[in-house]
């Protein structure tokens, strides 16, 4: 019989600390894309005198359903590009490998070629976060990133970079979907605006309002 050669327990706890910070970055990202969405998408308030018309209440607890629904599609749709990104980053320090940008753009499927290279800045920018963060120290994501950025200007600058990136792969997006443009427009700003505000809030809680 051959004996299959067992991790150290010095390896063991290394990757177990590097899953535990993976699920901490996750679950962080994860809350940030449900208060997007309640920030995007309007949540439907019933009037005081419909709780005393049963059909009608009926009728508003169906349109929260919907709501639910939306922002749970709208989460989930946020996620997508930023779990594979994180999932990317904790392999390749697992392996010891450089991470795999290309693989990424290709799970993209048929988006237009020319988003293509801004989609491929945008996702490097996210997997060399998520590196940066799974080697830092800390306890919580709080932690990770202060360690990992180390004061304020570092990060401010690297969620300028990561949304200005973001915001041109989407707006090179835009000519392929279908809809009213100017509707559509009206939409991804107010995305891009309140992903920079909810960063900046984020800014503030870790490092402070004053350097």
């Amino acid at each position: 019989m051959i004996e299959t050669e067992q991790p150290s327990p010095v390896v063991t706890f290394i990757r177990n600390s590097m899953e535990n910070k993976k699920n901490l970055l996750f679950n962080y990202e994860q809350s940030l894309a449900r208060q997007l969405a309640g920030r995007i998408i309007d949540k439907p308030a019933p009037d005081i005198w419909m709780i005393f018309i049963p059909i009608l209440f009926v009728f508003h607890i169906w349109k929260v359903r919907q709501y639910s629904h939306a922002v749970n599609a709208f989460v989930e749709n946020h996620l997508t590009s930023r779990r594979r990104a994180l999932e990317i980053a904790f392999e390749a320090l697992q392996n010891g490998n450089p991470p795999t940008i290309d693989l990424l753009v290709e799970k993209a499927g048929d988006i237009p070629s020319s988003a293509k290279p801004l989609y491929r800045k945008w996702l490097s920018l996210l997997v060399d976060h998520y590196t940066g963060l799974l080697v830092a120290s800390g306890e919580s994501h709080q932690e990770l990133k202060r360690d990992c950025y180390r004061d304020k200007d570092s990060y401010l600058q690297f969620c300028h970079a990561l949304n200005e990136s973001e915001k041109a792969f989407n707006a090179a997006l835009l000519p392929v979907i279908e809809g009213d443009q100017q509707d559509i427009h009206c939409i991804l700003d107010r995305i891009n605006e309140n992903i920079a505000a909810l960063r900046f809030r984020e800014v503030e809680e870790i490092f402070g309002s004053a350097d």
